[in-house]
């Protein structure tokens, strides 16, 4: 296996949904049905990445306060430069755990909330994820995680906007550039 090898970070939801309705959410938590996450599928996709890894330098659960928010600015489109929006992007190395699958970003796995919420068709394709019980070895993770996802294609591949805390209106400009 993967020994010897390191992973910056992890986050996992322990529920989808959040209180703390912040607007531009990267897990778009304001848009999510109340769903409790099964506890058992968590520890499990643990400890798949544990076998994969050596070490796991932080894990998160869910629930990132923050004092400033990045405005997504998705593309419905999906015609972004993505190798541009993976060199600017700042979730690239906020990997998360969703079902058995590794995500390079927080975006990704959560955007189906999107898509239900507002009626949306953000795809995700099979090289959006990596299937925890498939891969054995961490360097050829860590080799993906250099490399930009299909799903960078939506992303802001301009400026990075930063927006002040505010409570999200569950309006679709919080996620979406206009067309």
């Amino acid at each position: 296996m993967g020994k010897g090898t390191y992973l910056s970070q992890v986050e996992f939801h322990i529920v989808d949904h959040c209180n703390l309705n912040c607007a531009y959410c990267d897990h778009f938590t304001p848009l999510a049905d109340k769903n409790f996450c099964n506890i058992d599928d968590i520890i499990d996709d643990f400890k798949k990445l544990k076998n994969i890894f050596d070490n796991i330098g932080k894990i998160y659960i869910v629930g990132l306060n923050r004092d400033k928010m990045k405005k997504q600015s998705l593309d419905l489109n999906g015609k972004n430069n993505k190798k541009t929006a993976f060199q600017k992007c700042w979730e690239k190395k906020c990997h998360f755990v969703r079902d058995g699958k590794l995500y390079i970003c927080t975006s990704a796995p959560n955007v189906h909330f999107l898509n239900k919420y507002f009626n949306l068709d953000f795809k995700l394709g099979k090289n959006d994820y990596i299937d925890l019980n498939k891969v054995k070895s961490a360097s050829y993770i860590n080799s993906l995680f250099k490399k930009p996802i299909d799903f960078c294609r939506y992303c802001n591949d301009g400026e990075i906007e930063f927006e002040k805390y505010s409570i999200s209106k569950k309006e679709i400009s919080e996620w979406v550039k206009s067309q």
